[in-house]
């Protein structure tokens, strides 16, 4: 069954372009130029996504935002808006909206975001089925599946399969590394992999040189962000002092970050890594701390939204309560303060209206 869009616009050349682009990709594309239009097309099919615009007669995108978010709270909403809507297009992500768009449309935007909306859509109903029917024999169906991808990565890997460029190898390699620490994770989590006391041991701490970790990751993202047509910059101090962490648990957190900052970024936007040396002034020993900042040029979450999903009340031993309202990178913000403070540091974000977020984490130095 080809997977429903339902537009929501009364620019009709506009539509047109993309419900012709949108079929040549395998969708099937409704189009409502009212919002009572909309809302009987709703009721007619099987809609999984909606691209509403922000200013239509007869009622407001928004009013159709809160009305779908109520009443269909399976539909995922993309919101359309001109750059003078900037702050209106803010206040529909905190309202249940899952993205926006800025007029004129591009395609090849589009279908990068609603590709990555269907990801999301799998993952959510992923995690749900294995709430409800989690059991050792799908942990170790699951450890099977890794175990295969991790033997095709390695058949890449070694040329079997025709020549790599230096990207690819980097960019496999790394996901190798990714699918040996899942298997790990997975055979901790079934009880294989258990310390003396009967405890599984998540952490491994160690001493950590975080300039080399933060170049890592900045090397990686610099790859991946190209696409997009984003620049990433990186300011790394130089030498800073080693930190006792889990490099693991941190790379994973920045991960979380930077896919976020990726994900709600336009496309030719910037995003800025920096890490330095701080002595904390309030304490008279004076000691010192490591200093990450990840700063990027959208508008993400802000507000209530941006709180909500950080709220400690949501984070409890690394087991989140996952609301089918958020989405995968969001609750990825909550895994990295999570993972931030199970290593003795601090996670915040500051929102700048108009401007983007700043990540900023924060990580004792080794005594």
């Amino acid at each position: 069954m080809k997977k429903q869009i339902l537009i929501v616009d009364d620019e009709k050349i506009q539509c047109m372009n993309l419900q012709t682009r949108l079929h040549a990709e395998g969708y099937e594309v409704y189009i409502a130029e009212r919002g009572d239009e909309a809302l009987r097309t709703l009721q007619q099919n099987a809609i999984e996504v909606m691209l509403i615009s922000l200013r239509i007669p007869g009622m407001e995108g928004t009013e159709i935002l809160r009305r779908v978010t109520q009443g269909h709270p399976g539909i995922d909403v993309i919101m359309m808006t001109g750059f003078a809507d900037f702050m209106d297009a803010v206040d529909c992500l905190e309202n249940g909206a899952k993205d926006y768009l800025v007029k004129p449309i591009h395609p090849t935007e589009l279908i990068t975001r609603l590709n990555s909306l269907y990801r999301e859509r799998d993952l959510r109903k992923t995690v749900q089925e294995v709430k409800n029917n989690f059991s050792p024999l799908a942990l170790f169906n699951l450890l099977s599946t890794m175990n295969s991808i991790i033997t095709i990565i390695d058949h890449i890997l070694k040329g079997r399969s025709g020549q790599t460029s230096k990207e690819q190898a980097y960019l496999l390699s790394y996901v190798r590394n990714l699918g040996d620490k899942t298997v790990g994770m997975m055979r901790r989590l079934s009880g294989m992999s258990q310390s003396a006391d009967g405890k599984s041991d998540q952490y491994y701490h160690k001493l950590t040189d975080i300039a080399a970790l933060t170049e890592s990751v900045f090397i990686r993202y610099n790859i991946l962000a190209r696409p997009k047509g984003l620049k990433i910059k990186n300011s790394i101090a130089r030498p800073l002092p080693k930190v006792m962490c889990d490099p693991d648990s941190i790379i994973q957190a920045l991960n979380n970050i930077l896919d976020y900052s990726l994900e709600h970024s336009l496309s030719e936007g910037t995003i800025s890594i920096s890490a330095i040396e701080q002595r904390d002034t309030t304490d008279e020993r004076g000691n010192r701390r490591v200093i990450i900042s990840i700063r990027d040029s959208g508008i993400g979450v802000a507000g209530e939204g941006l709180s909500h999903v950080l709220d400690d009340q949501n984070i409890q031993d690394g087991l989140f309560n996952v609301s089918p309202d958020l989405k995968i990178t969001e609750i990825g913000l909550a895994v990295s303060k999570h993972l931030v403070k199970e290593n003795g540091g601090k996670f915040e974000v500051k929102f700048d209206a108009g401007s983007g977020n700043t990540f900023v984490v924060t990580l004792p130095a080794a005594k």
